[in-house]
């Protein structure tokens, strides 16, 4: 029988699926306060006072842990692959320069060198890179090269002083609401101490500020409750006996289904109801005498279901039910049983009314119970699953999540940061206007994304434009030829008058920038080299562009680009000639990768989705804004 009170998608575990991947905003802004600022300063002090020689990392220990996992990875390799591949992966890695150097104590650059570029190496998108084996091989390479870069305490030492004590005199002058370099500046602090193994409780303290979720998805309450409202409208026949009267007719119950959201933290918390009214009308056989009956009442089942990643938990349901009953006629030939029926059918009729109201009281909620039970045992499935081996293969963090609701949202709050990478300052901002879903993301969870898969690395230009194009394309495939710079070859020979494609030395500090600001978006990158065919420019550069918000003919938001390709060279010293001549090549290889319009491309929902109410539809963004950090976009 089709289900009267429990609509069809809760049962679908897709739902529960979908339900589990939107993050939702909170509902205050906030900015750096003085006491934040004060915390601030006493920690960057309190890791100045505490710098100590003695907790550097230990080159001995770095060579040890080194060349143990490099062994257990070619172990591994040789046991669990066939030959030729394992072979390959061997040559790719070229572990046995990195032992050679670390064995025969070569000097500290040229192990120094050899560490970064196997580190390089073991961050990428080729599958297999995420792998326990090779991921504990990145680890031990990176302590490897941390114990390199630390290997003079001394002057360590007086280098970290150096540095915090530059960051107390730029904390003074941070704004109220930090802006991305200001940010970008204290995650670099907090980087460098952890690395160092410097000031543990000063690090956690910085970080504690910078604690707010940097992505946030948002699903509007009314969208759930256009999927789950509805009528119900049943007729069933009626086959009972009370109090040795059977009773043969028919029933119907008309109502509504609706769902309500309930504020809630660690999980959604949606309420089913069901509520409508009972009438039945029935013919009643106790021996010769037939009574002609009618019942009504009003019917209230409700039950609350608690949405979060382990899957759905149903709560105890609550059944209310009101019935009146009344007997209409009592058909017997002799007068004298009519009136003795009469009298005996109103003496049990109080009795019978309580056995009615309970047979239904229990039908109802055995049903209502049975069908919301159904979603009980959906299989939500790990919302991660296609996302973990990429985030292994890129050294990124599993984001953290929160799930909950309000009166009108379904909400997850996530959190992509490493131990050494900081949140945002300030919540999301509330999503206001017309829309289905929203999506916020801060700046922080950009630069933590990126920064590790692209930090002083060297791409091309067929790499960089699904990066800078914002489309969501996949990466070029990345392979030892396009990562090493030594291996990249560059062409001046192109056909029909052709610029050669270009590559760019990504910068080590924020390498993409992504700046949500007083209603702009501010994209671009930083570099130390640029160089196309037989021009190279080796200096520090930014290459940028911003986007508006903008309408368009059908009234949906997108985003337009509405400056030309800006390059500057931040520092001292002004370029020379030749390095101002290919500064026009830049702005235009780059003005080729920047799109002129983002966000126009629609977004058509499948067919097999489990929500109704978008089921097969095109989405497009009905609201951009890009403030204090935040990038919101809502579609509908």
């Amino acid at each position: 029988m089709h289900s009267l009170f429990f609509p069809h998608y809760l049962r679908h575990r897709k739902f529960a699926v979908l339900l589990f991947s939107l993050l939702a905003p909170s509902l205050a802004l906030a900015q750096l306060s003085e006491s934040q600022r004060s915390t601030l300063l006493s920690a960057t002090l309190s890791a100045k006072y505490s710098l100590s020689e003695t907790t550097l990392p230990s080159r001995d220990r770095a060579n040890e842990a080194f060349l143990r996992d490099a062994r257990s990875t070619q172990n591994f390799l040789q046991a669990n692959t066939s030959v030729s591949n394992g072979e390959a992966w061997l040559n790719y890695l070229e572990l046995d320069a990195l032992r050679e150097a670390v064995n025969e104590d070569a000097s500290v650059a040229t192990q120094g060198n050899l560490a970064v570029a196997l580190h390089e190496r073991l961050i990428g998108i080729a599958p297999g890179l995420e792998l326990r084996t090779l991921v504990q091989l990145r680890r031990s390479v990176s302590e490897l090269i941390a114990s390199l870069r630390y290997s003079d305490a001394e002057k360590s030492i007086s280098q970290l002083e150096r540095q915090l004590d530059a960051f107390e005199k730029r904390l003074g002058e941070f704004e109220s609401i930090p802006t991305a370099d200001d940010v970008a500046s204290l995650g670099a602090v907090i980087s460098v101490l952890r690395e160092a193994k410097q000031a543990p409780s000063a690090v956690a303290t910085i970080r504690s500020v910078f604690d707010e979720p940097n992505a946030v998805l948002t699903l509007n309450g009314s969208l759930v409750q256009q999927t789950v409202n509805r009528a119900v409208n049943q007729s069933r026949p009626v086959s009972n006996c009370i109090l040795g009267t059977r009773l043969v007719g028919m029933a119907s119950l008309n109502g509504s289904v609706t769902a309500t959201l309930q504020p809630s933290i660690g999980a959604a918390l949606l309420s089913v109801s069901l509520q409508g009214r009972f009438h039945a009308t029935n013919r009643g056989y106790n021996g010769p005498v037939v009574l002609n009956t009618t019942g009504t009442g009003q019917v209230f089942a409700s039950r609350n279901l608690l949405l979060n990643e382990s899957g759905v938990t149903m709560q105890p349901a609550h059944v209310q039910v009101q019935l009146a009953s009344s007997i209409d006629s009592i058909e017997h030939r002799l007068k004298i049983v009519r009136r003795i029926a009469k009298k005996k059918a109103a003496e049990q009729k109080p009795q019978a009314d309580r056995i009615a109201t309970e047979k239904l009281r229990a039908e109802v909620s055995e049903q209502f119970v049975r069908e919301t039970s159904q979603s009980s045992s959906m299989q939500v499935g790990d919302p991660l699953a296609k996302v973990r081996p990429w985030l292994g293969r890129l050294d990124l963090v599993e984001p953290t999540r929160l799930w909950g609701s309000t009166h009108n949202a379904i909400f997850i709050q996530g959190s992509m940061r490493r131990d050494d990478q900081l949140g945002s300052l300030m919540p999301a901002p509330p999503v206001s206007g017309v829309y289905d879903i929203a999506i916020q993301i801060h700046e922080t969870l950009i630069d933590n994304a990126l920064t590790p898969m692209l930090a002083g690395r060297t791409v091309n230009q067929s790499q960089i434009e699904p990066l800078l194009s914002l489309t969501g394309n996949a990466p070029a495939s990345t392979t030892k030829s396009n990562t090493s710079r030594d291996s990249l070859a560059l062409d001046d020979d192109t056909e029909d008058g052709e610029e050669p494609s270009f590559e760019i030395d990504f910068a080590r500090t924020r390498p993409v920038i992504f700046e949500a600001r007083d209603g702009v978006l501010r994209v671009g990158v930083r570099g130390t080299r640029f160089s196309q065919g037989r021009r190279e420019l080796s200096r520090a550069m930014e290459i940028t562009t911003t986007y508006t918000p903008a309408r368009d003919s059908s009234g949906n938001f997108l985003l337009l680009r509405d400056s030309e390709v800006d390059v500057d060279f931040p520092g001292r010293g002004r370029l020379t000639i030749a390095q101002s001549a290919i500064k026009p090549a830049i702005q235009k290889s780059f003005g080729e990768v920047f799109p002129q319009v983002l966000g126009d491309q629609p977004f058509l929902v499948p067919a097999e989705a489990p929500l109704d109410a978008i089921r097969g539809k095109t989405l497009r963004p009905s609201q951009i804004t890009a403030n204090d950090g935040w990038l919101t976009v809502g579609v509908r």
